[in-house]
């Protein structure tokens, strides 16, 4: 895209040489598709079948949609499904020398069991090398872990990796009316690694160009 392009413009050679295979994603509708299993169980928390009520509740305040996960977060971890391509994307990066590392904030709001991530994680075979769970810092947790890139449904957190030097992926399926040149906007697993591809492509001709 037009948005790819001209961030991978703006990469100095020195930065290529800098980058490391270290991918680094968060669980909850990025890895997960959490909020379809959230509309199944809202059914039975709010006590109707109606959807623009249901769509509703996603606009209260934090404060009123609290007790919802509170009561059924550690019911829904073991049932959510993977986004589509998630599992075979992250097998072939480990193919490749990736680092992974998954990210979350869960458990930071509302106590959750962390045996509960670990043992979905195992479940689905998922070869990841780190898993920071309660993180609400997770620019601070990347630059401790070392890793280069992140993918975040969150915009606000995506913000906070702006000039730390980690690429931010923006996994999202909503187009933005303006383009942010540090950010990626990714909508699926099969574009996070085409991006990731065309990166490692260009670390590998920086380093050809560097030497000669």
């Amino acid at each position: 895209s037009s948005t790819n392009k001209a961030l991978f413009d703006k990469i100095t050679h020195k930065e290529l040489m800098n980058m490391r295979k270290h991918f680094a994603f968060d669980i909850d509708d990025t890895f997960t598709q959490s909020e379809k299993l959230y509309d199944v169980y809202l059914k039975e928390y709010l006590h109707t079948d109606n959807p623009l009520l249901i769509k509703d509740f996603y606009k209260l305040p934090w404060s009123e949609q609290k007790p919802f996960f509170a009561q059924y977060t550690e019911q829904m971890i073991p049932n959510y499904e993977l986004q589509e391509n998630a599992y075979e994307v992250l097998k072939r990066l480990k193919k490749r020398d990736y680092t992974l590392s998954a990210i979350s904030l869960r458990g930071h709001d509302i106590p959750v069991d962390e045996a509960l991530t670990f043992d979905y994680l195992k479940k689905h075979n998922i070869p990841v090398d780190n898993i920071i769970l309660r993180c609400k810092k997770k620019m601070e947790a990347c630059k401790r872990i070392g890793a280069s890139y992140m993918a975040d449904d969150s915009y606000w957190m995506i913000e906070q990796f702006k000039g730390s030097g980690i690429r931010p992926l923006h996994f999202s399926e909503k187009v933005f009316d303006v383009e942010d040149s540090e950010v990626i906007t990714v909508s699926n697993w099969l574009e996070i690694e085409e991006y990731l591809m065309k990166e490692e492509e260009m670390n590998e001709h920086s380093k050809y160009y560097v030497k000669k």
